[in-house]
């Protein structure tokens, strides 16, 4: 029993396991050999319920959710003012279940003072992270959610408020024709939001400067080899999630793919695997792209 390790067993058997320890591991796999077929599948069964339950919490309260709240949100789709507020209520609720602020300690880890920075789809927990001197432009389609140039001014008097436009990436043009205008994009938790995510990785690439940055973070696909039934069970739940999200396609697109296509060197992007936030939030890719 030298090395026993469960890791080449399937994830439903690896989850019986306490791997804490080699001892328990052990002790756990002899009880696991010992049993009749009957109680390993019943076993089986429990854990893969389990497991489930215990991962998925957030996507169970979700179909609950729409199940119970079809008209309030059928409404939303079709009444743009009504959309409006459920939306803005919506990213509020996402953004307390996501909790990325590690991520995006890192993903700022690299701006410099003095920089001239676009937010698309601006957080007001992304001013905390900027150096001083930074100057702000927020670009947000949703009135509701755009940021309060007073309160910007109070809270963080080091960070410089130039632009607060209303809009959308894709059409950008209208409200920024100029380009090669600024040194850093921030880009998170949007691009999934966007029906031409292809027009609007363009226009970000049109507006910075030559080797400026795109500061990428968005939740994308899991890995069909790693994660076989949570890449499966997110392609089904897809029209669930984008009835109940108003369109969004968290995790339905290839992200890398997207951006180097359009002219960014992604060696600074990369995926990680967060298992301690609910499915289907766990797979991100973020980093951040320079513009070639």
């Amino acid at each position: 029993m030298t090395g026993f390790s469960v890791m080449k067993y399937p994830l439903i058997i690896r989850d019986f396991f306490d791997s804490s320890t080699i001892e328990n591991q052990r002790s756990n796999w002899f009880f696991l050999k010992n049993t009749s077929c009957f109680t390993r599948k019943t076993m089986a069964l429990r854990t893969i319920i389990a497991h489930f339950v215990s991962k998925n919490i957030f996507f169970l309260v979700m179909v609950m959710f729409s199940g119970l709240f079809w008209p309030i949100i059928t409404l939303a789709h079709f009444s743009p003012s009504f959309g409006r507020y459920y939306y803005a209520i919506l990213i509020r609720v996402f953004c307390s279940i996501e909790d990325d602020k590690t991520l995006r300690q890192e993903l700022f880890a690299c701006l410099q003072p003095n920089l001239r920075i676009l937010e698309v789809g601006p957080l007001d927990s992304s001013l905390g992270l900027l150096p001083k001197g930074s100057k702000m432009t927020t670009l947000e389609l949703n009135p509701l959610l755009q940021i309060k140039r007073d309160q910007v001014a109070k809270m963080y008097p080091d960070i410089v408020i130039e632009n607060i436009l209303v809009g959308n990436i894709e059409d950008v043009r209208q409200v920024l024709p100029q380009g090669n205008c600024f040194d850093v994009i921030i880009c998170t938790h949007v691009v999934c939001c966007i029906k031409n995510k292809e027009k609007a990785v363009k226009e970000m690439h049109r507006l910075l400067k030559p080797n400026g940055r795109l500061l990428f973070l968005d939740i994308v696909m899991y890995d069909k080899k790693l994660n076989p039934l949570s890449f499966w069970l997110q392609r089904l739940l897809h029209p669930l999630h984008r009835f109940v999200t108003l369109g969004c396609r968290a995790g339905g697109y290839d992200a890398e793919a997207l951006i180097s296509r359009n002219e960014f060197d992604v060696s600074g992007l990369k995926y990680t695997f967060d298992d301690s936030k609910p499915f289907p939030y766990q797979t991100y890719y973020y980093g951040s792209g320079v513009k070639m």
